[in-house]
């Protein structure tokens, strides 16, 4: 605001209240990094993850999905998160040393993951399955209503979006197959799971 200004203590107040609120962290001593300002437009990244069909790809549709989601996931995986391809709404985050890298980003209310691996040793579900983990608790500590969660199963001519509870509810009642609207066959649920970071989770 024009005219305001802060001493010392006071900068160091608001900022203590801010990363304590998940809304903001330190770089190092000089440098804040605070999500919500943050270029507005997304980075070229966004498209190439988006496009690669080897990518696995998870969603999460909510009623509301506050910006303050994806912007406390950056705070909290800071050690992943790749400064340089940082927008308003979605980060790309590289797990150091396993060649594993996501890139997470909301569209509306719904939140998508997209997830690669670039070293045969280190499956790309491990790094779902963290990323799964970090948000599931930011959306208990927010208090959300538990989002609509789908896998999309992707194979050589398109991909098409299951209900991820429909999946483990059947698997539960001893189906080993679900139906695909699109294929107009039968597949096996665990091979559509298996995208998701299942294993892991299991």
């Amino acid at each position: 605001l024009s005219g305001v200004y802060y001493d010392v203590n006071e900068t160091e107040y608001v900022l203590e209240v801010m990363r304590k609120f998940r809304l903001s962290y330190a770089v190092n001593d000089e440098e804040e990094f605070i999500p919500a300002l943050c270029q507005r437009d997304s980075m070229p990244i966004a498209k190439t993850y988006a496009a690669d069909k080897t990518t696995l790809e998870f969603r999460m549709t909510y009623d509301y999905l506050p910006d303050n989601v994806i912007h406390r996931l950056m705070v909290e995986m800071r050690q992943d998160l790749q400064l340089t391809d940082v927008w308003r709404t979605g980060a790309l985050f590289r797990q150091p040393g396993t060649g594993l890298s996501a890139v997470v980003k909301s569209e509306g209310d719904v939140l998508r993951i997209f997830v690669r691996s670039e070293n045969a040793m280190h499956n790309p579900n491990t790094y779902l399955c963290i990323l799964k983990e970090n948000i599931d608790r930011i959306n208990r500590d927010m208090r959300l209503a538990e989002p609509y969660a789908e896998v999309v199963y992707k194979y050589d001519s398109g991909s098409e979006c299951f209900d991820y509870e429909d999946l483990l509810a059947a698997l539960h009642d001893g189906d080993e197959t679900y139906r695909s609207k699109k294929l107009r066959r039968r597949i096996p649920i665990l091979d559509i799971l298996n995208q998701t970071g299942f294993k892991e989770e299991q």
